[in-house]
């Protein structure tokens, strides 16, 4: 049996970081759909993914817009393009048996692929938030 690959990736600031582990127990609830060989639950979980995906894009960039992140738009496209990815794997789910394909897709690719978009741009994006958050207003001397 291969082992379950993590995904998720601590950013330090906590929404983002419940929103991925909140994706990650999908991707692990769909890998252990796959091993059961129940294709059945592959497409529930398949389709409860893209849900969950569609749902934390929205957030996040929600997010990002409060943060005042500048990256902002292109971040946005690589949202479209992995959930773009998440719906064709749903789809080709939806009405295939559970070929080699689909296996590889559920246990390998979109993991792989929402961790890497985790480390290139949900990280950098956590920074910028957090050296937001933290700024220093103005402050008054302190005298010793």
């Amino acid at each position: 049996m291969t082992a379950f690959v993590k995904t998720f990736v601590k950013m330090g600031l906590g929404p983002l970081d419940r929103a991925h582990r909140d994706l990650e127990l999908c991707i692990r609830d769909l890998a252990v759909a796959v091993r059961a060989r129940d294709v059945e639950l592959v497409r529930g979980q398949a389709c409860l993914l893209v849900e969950k995906l569609g749902d934390h894009f929205v957030d996040e960039e929600e997010m990002m817009r409060a943060a005042g992140w500048p990256h902002l738009a292109s971040h946005a496209e690589c949202h479209a393009h992995l959930l773009y990815q998440a719906r064709r794997f749903e789809r080709f789910a939806a009405v295939n048996p559970l070929t080699p394909e689909i296996v590889s897709w559920a246990l390998n690719r979109l993991p792989e692929l929402i961790r890497f978009h985790m480390i290139a741009t949900d990280f950098g994006f956590a920074k910028h938030a957090i050296r937001a958050a933290r700024a220093p207003g103005p402050r008054l001397a302190r005298h010793r």
